[in-house]
């Protein structure tokens, strides 16, 4: 809410509650927060798979084109306006390298001349972007039909942004536009007359418009008409940068939007601020008026006898201040009635019916509430808020993270040749490639889990630690998979696969566990490093591998401490082999020497204080002993 400065009087209260940013700051989190992610379901058994690897794909996407920054503003104008947008494309972007090398080749020619050193000049093109992009609209750039309710229905709709002349250089460059550049220079985007509504709607806020225009890279206007079969692009209304067919196979506008409040047969909904903007104003006029007359109070007006010649500068309210007067009946303070008590009362009032026009109270605000709640009477308003806040969560899942999850793997489906390597979010070291044929198939979209209910997180968090304690043992639950969840949901650990990663990975085979150990082996000889075992190695063959080590020349020259580090990690390995079949030799390990199919190591664990004496001469133990 801005004052408008026309409105504004000199000598009066002036001031603008703070009560619109509040509201729109504490809702925010709630709606949005990390729920632009989704998941992909196949939709049938042979795509389990490849709907795997197209989520994980699409998580690593969205971070890269910062989609939580954008559904955080989309998600300001869903709150103030009612209506949330931003567009989706694609984005193919090669950076040109050129390198100098000086190349060596002295030689004598037959006129007796010698040809020296010479400069090679090497062109090279590598690709920094080729994924999905996501841009911010506000509702002020987007032109469609108003009573068209769902934008997948929409035929067409038109886009006015604001861009620099390099920008669209840039995208004749990668080929997404065809015009000739020197032709850009025609039109002047500052005093274009489209550009007249964007001026009001930016001076109505209270912010000045202007363009700070470059002789060398000016502002300028690119409008845009997308159709479901066709795309037109001009620049400042004059040159034609584009007009072809839609280039995206899944025949979409690609325009992304979610509401508030959905008003039926409307393209446009309702905002929060919509809702209380009468209250806002109306509170903001006695919080004006309860200003005027405390300042009022505190600077008294005088009754003044005519005649009476008193200096008016005296008159003026200061410490110590002293009014020279003839008689003292010259001057006297003009009584004020007293303050209406129902002015704060009313005041009060205006808060509560803001409170409930928005669903918040005291606990979602971070204050301290006006009188004492038990836990569970905090609780049933903690639920009440977050049962009124659903309706919001669900229009912006469906309208917004499922259409735009349907758009990101269909342009994955379109654009991706050859094969991408990617990271997979939230986990170690986690670099995967994946080729084309691997993401094929329909898939459905679903937000994901966890991120449909606004409730607290204390409370979240207790609902799903009682599951767990429910369902703990039981074979069709996945323990490590619900406690990633438990920490990303309820700890704030954005990251909380790693802390479990090894639980979800599957067993190493023998020939990848005896690879990882040699590889191991030759870091620790080289370099006297040696890091902790992983879960999902196969142990009883890190231990075999690691035994090979002291038949080595290099390790008898190691220091005693280095070779310490070589026990401890063989003890580690011990330790896991006993985790995992206590009492009794494991399953499927690698048959060893001073033992039978599976039994673990004894050596160096024996040596150190384990278990019994091994039945045969450990070389490894022998060494170190």
């Amino acid at each position: 809410m801005f004052m408008d400065s026309a409105k504004v009087v000199p000598g009066r209260a002036n001031l603008v509650t703070v009560d619109a940013f509040e509201t729109v700051e504490t809702i925010l989190p709630r709606i949005v927060g990390n729920r632009s992610r989704f998941s992909l379901a196949a939709t049938r058994e042979d795509l389990i798979r490849n709907a795997e690897v197209m989520t994980d794909l699409c998580d690593y996407q969205q971070e890269r084109m910062q989609s939580e920054m954008k559904a955080q503003d989309m998600g300001r104008e869903i709150l103030k306006f009612g209506k949330g947008l931003t567009m989706l494309g694609w984005k193919h972007a090669v950076k040109t390298m050129k390198s100098e090398e000086v190349v060596k080749r002295p030689q004598e020619n037959p006129d007796g001349t010698v040809t020296g050193d010479f400069k090679k000049e090497t062109v090279t093109e590598d690709v920094i972007y080729d994924d999905p992009w996501e841009e911010f609209l506000s509702i002020w750039q987007v032109y469609t039909d108003p009573y068209i309710q769902n934008t997948e229905d929409q035929h067409s709709f038109i886009t006015v942004r604001v861009k620099r002349k390099s920008w669209v250089v840039e995208k004749i460059g990668e080929k997404v536009f065809s015009a000739d550049k020197t032709r850009l220079d025609a039109g002047n985007a500052a005093n274009d007359e489209a550009n007249k509504g964007m001026k009001d709607k930016i001076e109505s806020a209270g912010l000045r418009f202007t363009f700070e225009d470059d002789a060398d890279d000016p502002f300028g206007l690119v409008f845009e008409r997308w159709s479901k079969d066709r795309v037109i692009t001009t620049w400042n209304n004059t040159v034609q940068l584009r007009d072809k067919s839609n280039p995206f196979r899944h025949a979409q506008v690609p325009l992304l939007d979610s509401d508030f409040v959905r008003v039926p047969g409307c393209w446009y909904g309702k905002g929060v601020i919509e809702c209380m903007e009468s209250h806002i104003q109306e509170l903001t006029s006695h919080r004006n008026n309860m200003m005027d007359d405390s300042n009022a109070r505190a600077h008294h007006m005088w009754k003044r006898r005519r005649g009476s010649k008193i200096d008016e500068q005296q008159l003026l309210s200061r410490p110590d201040g002293i009014i020279d007067v003839n008689q003292m009946s010259d001057i006297e303070p003009l009584q004020r009635s007293p303050a209406d008590p129902a002015s704060v009362q009313l005041v009060q009032m205006l808060q509560g019916d803001l409170k409930r026009a928005s669903g918040q109270n005291e606990f979602t605000g971070g204050q301290m509430p006006t009188k004492r709640m038990t836990q569970g009477e905090v609780s049933t308003v903690m639920e009440s808020v977050a049962s009124r806040l659903d309706m919001a969560l669900s229009t912006f899942e469906t309208m917004y993270v499922k259409r735009k999850g349907l758009l990101m793997y269909k342009m994955n489906q379109q654009f991706l040749i050859g094969e991408k390597t990617y990271r997979v979010t939230g986990k170690m070291a986690d670099i995967k490639t994946v080729s084309a044929n691997e993401i094929q198939g329909d898939f459905d979209v679903r937000p994901i889990a966890g991120a449909s209910k606004a409730v607290n997180r204390g409370i979240r968090r207790k609902e799903m630690l009682e599951f767990m304690q429910i369902n703990s043992g039981k074979p069709w639950f996945n323990e490590a998979l619900f406690a990633a969840d438990l920490l990303k949901d309820t700890y704030d650990f954005a990251d909380g696969d790693k802390y479990i990663n090894a639980a979800m990975r599957p067993r190493q085979s023998a020939e990848e566990s005896k690879l990882g150990a040699s590889a191991e082996n030759l870091t620790f000889l080289r370099a006297g490093f040696i890091g902790d075992p992983l879960m999902e190695e196969d142990h009883a063959i890190h231990n075999l591998e690691h035994e090979k080590v002291v038949s080595n020349p290099l390790y008898a020259r190691l220091p005693q401490n280095i070779q310490q580090k070589l026990i401890l990690h063989v003890m580690k390995h011990d330790d896991f082999l006993k985790k995992e079949s206590p009492g009794q030799p494991p399953a499927g390990s690698t048959p060893l020497p001073n033992g039978g199919p599976g039994a673990p190591n004894p050596g160096l664990a024996d040596a150190l204080g384990g278990g019994g004496a091994p039945e045969a001469p450990n070389p490894m133990m022998e060494a170190l002993a």
